[in-house]
């Protein structure tokens, strides 16, 4: 697959991710596990997002689900409300990978270099769309050039890519350039609208683009100078309307630091993004973090972290209210090594992933807030990488029984969390606050279990 990027901004000073939330009360009742995927084979499950409301997940991978992919190419796979795989796109020798879903699944957006309606002979790589009862659409087509990661509104009547094709709908040569910008598609008026423009410079790009629930709200990073306010070409967020009414959201205290990957609650009321900039005087230390603004270029930090952690991949939910993203360290101490993925909301945080020498990453969240799904390797099935969502009430001390008091089952079950043989969120089986599911978790379970009651739970 080709990928776009820019030149390193300032040097991070962490290789991994990781978060020290600003708030520090427990959050409510967040959700318990539950495993989608179960592969147990390397490239299965990768690039997962969710559907903009309901529990259906969609993914690329090179699994097997039903028999239809026995040459391990890369699809575009779902999961149905039953929990049923299907394989949504049948392909060889090509990709098909960020897939994209509309509330329910209605529609799957996807890039693919495949050529699955006969008119993507080059092998370029093009957005297309698909969904459970229907065949593939082809909505780009470029000769030398590529479009690439869609984001698509809950109806699934718009999408937004990058792109450096010349695709305006309103006549050739706009980018002539060819350099990388956003583009708008109206699959209902099969119109198309570039949304950014470098001005001839071929020198910034404009990436990332996603667009809010309700169709009406696009945001994006770019190095350029697009609405007259970043001359010194740092990398900044923008919001766009549907046809090109551009704004500049953050303006950085020096061209060396980096925001970057914004993603909008509805209207974009708040627009998350990752950023190793000090935007309110509290990031000296310029490690990457997660902030959010609003309104007039209003912007927040949530998380705070020292050198050896950074946070990233932020989702919000459509209220602006619960966010998710990746939370790793890379301290010297090689023991400590962490990545899990966390939710917070205006009361909280609290950890759902869980597992030790394993990794949990790139969560998504439904616009009502109520399904997250993520990948990780937390499974105890070799170490590959499966879907999860995480949904309903946690469950502390109770993760199996799910009843008022905890059973022998439940000190089983947080035991083998324990030793990582199998995946539990830190609010149902890190009974002890520590931070890290432990035997002493699964003892103090075990304990309450056979009628000790001095023996208190609390789970983050």
């Amino acid at each position: 697959m080709p990928a776009r990027g820019r030149s390193a901004g300032r040097a991070c000073t962490a290789v991994l991710w990781a978060l020290c939330v600003v708030l520090s009360a427990t959050a409510d009742a967040v959700a318990a596990l539950e495993q989608l995927s179960f592969f147990a084979q390397a490239g299965a499950v990768d690039e997962l997002a969710v559907a903009a409301s309901g529990s259906v997940a969609v993914f690329s991978g090179n699994g097997d689900p039903e028999g239809l992919n026995g040459d391990g190419n890369r699809e575009i796979m779902i999961v149905l409300d039953s929990g049923a795989l299907k394989q949504l796109t049948q392909s060889s020798a090509c990709s098909n990978a960020a897939p994209a879903a509309s509330a329910g699944s209605a529609w799957v957006f996807f890039e693919s270099d495949c050529d699955h309606t006969g008119g993507n002979a080059d092998g370029s790589f093009e957005i297309f769309r698909i969904s459970v009862s229907s065949a593939v659409e082809q909505i780009t087509s470029g000769i030398g050039c590529d479009s690439l990661s869609p984001s698509v509104d809950g109806q699934g009547n718009g999408v937004v890519f990058e792109s450096d094709c010349d695709l305006d709908s309103s006549g050739p040569g706009l980018n002539g350039d060819a350099s990388v910008e956003v583009f708008f598609h109206d699959t209902l008026a099969s119109n198309t609208v570039q949304l950014s423009d470098d001005l001839g410079s071929g020198a910034c790009t404009s990436l990332h683009p996603s667009i809010d629930y309700w169709g009406g709200v696009v945001v994006f990073d770019s190095d350029c100078d697009l609405a007259g306010s970043n001359p010194d070409n740092a990398v900044e967020i923008f919001s766009s309307d549907t046809v090109g009414n551009l704004a500049q959201l953050t303006v950085g205290p020096d061209e060396f630091c980096v925001s970057e990957h914004p993603v909008a609650s509805n209207g974009a009321a708040t627009v998350a993004f990752e950023s190793d900039c000090d935007h309110v005087a509290t990031n000296g230390d310029e490690s990457f973090e997660i902030f959010s603004v609003a309104g007039a270029g209003v912007v927040s930090q949530l998380s705070d972290d020292d050198e050896y952690c950074s946070n990233s991949d932020v989702a919000v939910d459509g209220s602006g209210q619960v966010l998710v993203w990746t939370r790793a360290c890379a301290p010297e101490l090689p023991a400590a090594l962490s990545q899990e993925v966390l939710r917070v909301d205006n009361v909280g945080s609290a950890v759902l992933s869980g597992g030790e020498s394993c990794y949990s990453r790139d969560a998504r969240i439904s616009d009502d807030g109520s399904n997250i799904v993520f990948l990780s390797d937390c499974d105890g099935g070799g170490g590959a990488v499966e879907a999860f969502l995480s949904t309903g009430d946690c469950r502390c001390g109770t993760p199996q029984s799910a009843a008022s008091n905890p059973t022998a089952a439940d000190a089983l079950y947080t035991l083998q969390a324990a030793v990582g043989s199998r995946l539990c969120a830190a609010c149902e089986c890190d009974v002890d606050s520590s931070g890290a599911v432990m035997a002493s978790d699964a003892l103090a379970v075990l304990r309450r279990a056979v009628g000790d009651l001095s023996v208190g739970l609390a789970c983050p």
